[in-house]
């Protein structure tokens, strides 16, 4: 139909591979206890990938084209059974090729209260808000199961790992957002190198 009726030829796929934007981070523990954990980070993307595309179909560059940085905070607090999960993030993505059709502010704020049935295992609640300059802001409501070896973690015995499951589906946003729903997996592996 392609190549006889509109005079086209016939489809085929297209391939880009290359190294993306380099990101350069640092995240530091400012505070740590037994019943609460800070955590502060920040990373610098620098616009090191190719802007070109291979077809003109359909946008396949793997860069944004601009200098961007974005600051994080997570807090975990437990008291008992209790725990409260927090983190806020703010992205600035800096201005490239085209773009006044995407976000160049992104603002993310979660919060996950959950009960532990047992030390390792609990369940939890989930609401997320993100904000940005041009998709504009939506809200997330859900809830997950989640598993961890770390307070029980001691060397030799056991492997030091989380493991998170959350369901959110979009209950809010703005006109135009599309409602849907988000199934995300989580799995950390903490590798600790032994020094003899």
């Amino acid at each position: 139909y392609l190549k006889y009726e509109l005079r086209h030829d016939s489809l085929s796929t297209a391939e880009k591979l290359g190294v993306g934007d380099t990101e350069i981070g640092v995240s530091v523990i400012a505070v740590q206890s037994t019943a609460m954990r800070l955590v502060l980070g920040g990373t610098l993307r620098l616009p090191t990938a190719s802007r070109e595309a291979p077809i003109g179909v359909a946008d396949l560059r793997i860069g944004d084209g601009g200098i961007g940085f974005d600051a994080r905070a997570l807090l975990d607090v437990r008291s008992g059974r209790l725990g409260l999960l927090g983190a806020g993030m703010f992205t600035k993505i800096g201005a490239g090729p085209n773009a006044s059709l995407y976000d160049s502010r992104r603002i993310a704020i979660d919060v996950a209260p959950r009960y532990h049935i047992t030390p390792p295992l609990a369940v939890h609640g989930a609401w997320s808000l993100r904000n940005a300059d041009v998709t504009g802001t939506s809200q997330l409501v859900g809830g997950g199961v989640s598993y961890t070896t770390i307070d029980s973690w001691k060397s030799g015995e056991t492997l030091p790992m989380e493991m998170r499951f959350t369901h959110l589906e979009a209950v809010r946003g703005a006109a135009g957002t599309p409602k849907f729903t988000r199934d995300q997996l989580e799995v950390r592996i903490y590798f600790q190198p032994t020094v003899r």
